[in-house]
This record gives C-alpha cells, sequence and structure tokens, in this order.
C-alpha cells in the first residue's frame, strides 16, 4: 500500500496523532521489508483475545509468521493507536527474524544469537537493559532452554536500543 495513502488513513481514523506519523513510517518501512522477506505480520490476530493470551506478540520461525497484538486492540484483525510497548514489541519480534536469518536459512526454525563474541554479547545485554532487567528475563523464561534465555535476553535488549531502521538494516542484510 502506498504509504502516503496509509498515513493519511491512519491520521483521519485516529490511529496515530500527526505528530507520531513520521516516526512511525520507519516502523512500516520496517515490516513491509519483513513482509517482503516472505513473513507474513499479523496485526490483532484472533490468539491476541484468546483468554490465556500472556504474550504481546511472537515470531514463528517454521509458519513465516510474526505477530503483534496491540495493547489498546478491541476487536481482532483491527488496528489501534500504537503505544510505546507495542512499537517495543515489533522491534523485538523482528530481531527474532533476525536470529533466524544469521544462524542458516530463513524460516528454517533455527534461530541464533546475533552477538557471537560472549563478551560483547554481555556488555550489550548489560548497557541495553541492565542486570537487573536480565535476571527477570532469565527468570521468566527460566521454563526454557538456555539458548531460548539467550535469544530472549538479546532480542529484549535490541528493542531497548536499537532503531527500527537498523533493525531493517539487518533483515536486508541478513535474510536476503
Amino acid at each position: 500500500m502506498n504509504k502516503i495513502i496509509l498515513t493519511l488513513i491512519l491520521l483521519t481514523t485516529g490511529v496515530v496523532a500527526p505528530s507520531q506519523a513520521k516516526g512511525l513510517e520507519a516502523y512500516e518501512d520496517l515490516l513491509k521489508t519483513v513482509e517482503e522477506a516472505g513473513i507474513t505480520v499479523f496485526i490483532n490476530p484472533s490468539e491476541c483475545f484468546a483468554k490465556d493470551n500472556n504474550f504481546d506478540g511472537y515470531y514463528h520461525s517454521v509458519m513465516r509468521k510474526l505477530v503483534v497484538c496491540q495493547d489498546n486492540a478491541k476487536r481482532e484483525g483491527v488496528m489501534t493507536g500504537w503505544t510505546d510497548n507495542d512499537l517495543d514489541t515489533v522491534r523485538h519480534e523482528v530481531h527474532h527474524l533476525v536470529q533466524d536469518c544469521v544462524s542458516g536459512e530463513i524460516a528454517d526454525g533455527q534461530l541464533g544469537v546475533y552477538f557471537s563474541d560472549k563478551e560483547k554479547f554481555i556488555e550489550f545485554v548489560d548497557e541495553a537493559i541492565g542486570e537487573t532487567k536480565a535476571q527477570s528475563i532469565i527468570e521468566a523464561y527460566s521454563d526454557t532452554t538456555p539458548h531460548t534465555r539467550l535469544l530472549e535476553l538479546e532480542a529484549f535488549s535490541v528493542a531497548e536500543v536499537i532503531s527500527p531502521e537498523s533493525i531493517e538494516g539487518a533483515v536486508v542484510k541478513y535474510c536476503f
């Protein structure tokens, strides 16, 4: 869809304030690149409204699916105003796509950490989210594998400090 038309639709429907429009263009570009990489993006699909939903979004490699559940969503498939947390979720989930691409082929179900150097990984996580938040993420994912915990630590860290433009650059570099 033409960016100008989408932005006008978002502005006139109250989905985004005029002051946010420029900032949201980077996210629109990011999600368009994700789709060009062969991943289908779903905003507020039915699983977002399930009673047992405890997630803001997810990336499923093999299914080639990226889901974002907006904080203020009222109905299935209907986009609402983007919160900071929603945009954080987009950055986080798209980084999982990057992790998918750096570990082999896209949609092969194998995700790997972007930072292969252990010391650089630790330094990045510490500077991005700090030890306290890192510990809370490790605890939240305590029922998963150590590898999954590393993937999540990295994705939360990237979402905290890396711009959508830079994440888009990584998608282009590793997924095409």
